[in-house]
């Protein structure tokens, strides 16, 4: 028989034990109803998985949800060094920031070409604050100051990698012609001029003095003409400006280019293939070149800078920008995860784990695997576009008229002055069928 004593005991403990386990059932859902939440708009929830792996370990605290974009805008490609959609249409803003209305996600990602339009409705919360953080602090100085330029002198979006170029060129050939090798901060006359005359020089070698695999005919010539500060529509009074002289000055280099690359006894090939003097190309290349041609005689300097500013080059760009949504339900948490995302550990994983480097990190010290001159790569800085924004349609329409009449001026068949002429007339034309 148990004693009353032992049994008031043994009620005691029960007692204590019941309410011990109370007491933690309630601790734990208290726990997990205080745990934090952040929601990422992201092109879709497999890419992020894939470019930030093992991410949720790192935000116990934190639950991650992601919402896709990609459903409403498709999916993006590298044209002429410029991310569009590949449907050839323009990226849908207006339906983007539906998304964000209705999901109310706490970062966002977008395509660079939609920083105007989230800016203008108000959408990105002013970062400006985080710039001491010791991650930005790691950013190159002059990408971070493109970003603050985006924003006007405040920073509403970076991104952890940049899509940059330089002009890579062969030694050999430079020496075996007796050419003075290019330099950094050459502008596009410069590089041109220079690539023109080697192609005269070496076309009985088969020798192309330079080749831009990320620009065809029209947008090279378009680039140029960008870089000079000169623009080629007038939206206002509807006019293609064209005839005037820079235009003219620019498209007599693309003509020669192009007339001295036909007299070439072979096609064009690849910069690895040793008979190309110059290339304007992305990481990817020099990639490429440690692959198939690891004895070519090459180095690197930066890709053309503008005209009017020695430090800026047209040839630098973004594939997406990110940013904390200003109608984010804790800015603490999302900024947090934001600055983990774009932190120098994740930019140096993403850009050592990629086959196909078209990117950079836009950290420094992340890319030094060679004695080449890899700082041409961020010697210089962005040139915020300032074109008029055409609808994608209407700029394919344009582009191939410029194609056709380009290649009438290069065989002889039309003059430039007849050319620039007709465009006057009809490229306004092609514009308003699509406004």
């Amino acid at each position: 028989m148990i004693s009353k004593i032992t049994r008031n005991i043994l009620l005691l403990f029960c007692t204590i034990l019941f309410c011990t386990i109370i007491v933690n059932g309630c601790s734990i859902s208290s726990s997990n109803e205080t745990k934090k939440h952040v929601t990422i708009l992201y092109s879709s929830i497999a890419d992020f998985e894939r470019d930030y792996e093992g991410i949720r370990r790192q935000f116990e605290n934190i639950e991650l949800e992601v919402v896709e974009y990609e459903p409403i805008l498709g999916e993006g490609m590298w044209n002429n060094f410029e991310f569009v959609p590949q449907s050839g249409d323009d990226w849908n803003a207006n339906e983007f920031i539906k998304l964000i209305e209705e999901s109310n996600p706490d970062i966002i990602f977008f395509p660079q070409q939609l920083f105007s339009r989230l800016q203008d409705e108000g959408i990105l919360y002013d970062m400006s604050s985080f710039s001491k953080e010791p991650e930005l602090q790691r950013i190159n100085p002059l990408i971070l100051d493109t970003f603050r330029e985006l924003g006007e002198g405040k920073l509403y979006a970076i991104s952890n990698s940049i899509a940059t170029q330089a002009l890579y060129y062969n030694k050999q050939l430079f020496q075996k012609y007796g050419m003075t090798e290019p330099v950094s901060l050459m502008n596009w006359d410069d590089v041109l001029k220079l690539g023109n005359s080697i192609s005269r020089i070496g076309s009985s070698d088969g020798i192309v003095g330079l080749q831009t695999p990320n620009y065809d005919n029209v947008e090279l010539f378009l680039q140029v003409g960008k870089s000079e500060g000169l623009t080629w529509y007038d939206p206002i009074h509807q006019r293609a400006l064209f005839a005037s002289e820079e235009w003219k000055s620019v498209l007599a280099l693309i003509v020669e280019k192009y007339k001295t690359e036909v007299s070439s006894v072979k096609e064009s090939g690849y910069f690895t293939d040793g008979h190309i003097a110059m290339a304007i190309d992305t990481y990817r290349l020099k990639d490429n070149i440690k692959q198939s041609n690891p004895d070519l005689d090459w180095d690197l300097v930066t890709a053309p800078v503008t005209h009017y500013d020695p430090n800026k080059s047209t040839t630098i760009t973004f594939e997406f920008l990110n940013g904390i949504n200003q109608g984010a339900k804790d800015i603490s948490s999302a900024k947090e995860v934001w600055l983990y995302l774009n932190s120098r550990t994740m930019a140096q994983k993403s850009f050592y784990t990629s086959y196909y480097r078209f990117t950079v990190p836009v950290f420094e010290g992340i890319v030094k695997d060679d004695p080449k001159n890899v700082q041409a790569f961020f010697q210089v800085k962005p040139e915020i576009s300032k074109d008029t924004s055409l609808p994608k349609k209407a700029m394919v329409e344009v582009k191939r008229y410029l194609d056709q009449d380009i290649q009438k001026i290069v065989t002889g068949d039309l003059s430039a002055d007849e050319a620039v002429k007709s465009w006057e007339l009809e490229i306004p034309n092609l514009i308003h069928k699509y406004q």
